[in-house]
């Protein structure tokens, strides 16, 4: 009441603003955003892209109420709501450095989907940082995927310790991504060779099992020494 006496005690001229403000379309608070131009409510959207779970799994849960979710979200939502993050990963995720970083996958099977997935994990022990998440099959070209995005995000000249599982497709990732090409004299003639990095250190961690329990834990430096590890 009392800014509408003030409104109008102004004049005319001076509600105009305020007007025109409050007669604005939705569309103009979302410009810019994932929600321009869709029909989808804030809330619902915010909770289940920031849930990241299935509409029955939540409302099992609790979590929200059938009127707080209404339908589940448009494709073209979920669409811009990805490319948004994805957006926002890379402005946010550029130049770390990042001194130790464990590789590791997970495997999982998804409900439309008759195969087996894994999910590729590159992970910072010490700030429990996730630079490079990757979903997709166990293959030497999914490691190379997981190995050659997170080359681009570290800082020039960081050179990080990598840790990992008896996996050897991380083996030949970390070599052909890190190094440098050499010009060698042979038989008369100047070839190209790929020189690993010197400075690169990898371990791996092999886990025996029998019957489900664990029996042998073996340590095998792939790359550099033990000395080099521990000092690290």
């Amino acid at each position: 009441m009392r800014w509408s006496a003030t409104a109008s005690m102004a004049g005319p001229s001076a509600s105009k603003p305020f007007e025109a403000l409050r007669a604005a379309p939705r569309s103009r608070a979302r410009r810019n955003t994932p929600l321009y131009r869709l029909k989808t409510p804030s809330r619902a959207g915010s909770r289940l892209c920031s849930l990241g779970f299935p509409k029955d799994w939540i409302r099992s849960r609790g979590l929200a109420g059938r009127r707080a979710l209404g339908k589940p979200p448009s494709p073209a939502f979920l669409t811009r709501e990805g490319s948004h993050a994805q957006r926002l990963h890379e402005h946010s995720f550029c130049h770390l450095w990042l001194p130790h970083i464990q590789l590791d996958e997970l495997r999982t099977r998804l409900r439309c989907a008759s195969k087996v997935l894994w999910l590729w994990l590159a992970i910072d022990p010490c700030t429990k940082l996730l630079p490079v998440l990757s979903l997709g099959p166990r293959t030497q070209h999914a490691a190379h995927g997981v190995i050659h995005s997170l080359r681009h995000l570290l800082a020039p000249g960081c050179i990080p310790l990598f840790t990992s599982d008896g996996l050897n497709l991380y083996f030949y990732a970390l070599t052909a991504h890190f190094g440098h090409w050499l010009q060698v004299n042979r038989r008369g003639r100047t070839v190209r060779r790929w020189q690993v990095d010197p400075r690169r250190i990898y371990g791996q961690v092999k886990k025996s099992y029998r019957r489900r329990r664990l029996v042998r834990v073996t340590r095998v430096m792939r790359l550099g020494t033990q000395d080099a590890l521990s000092t690290a």
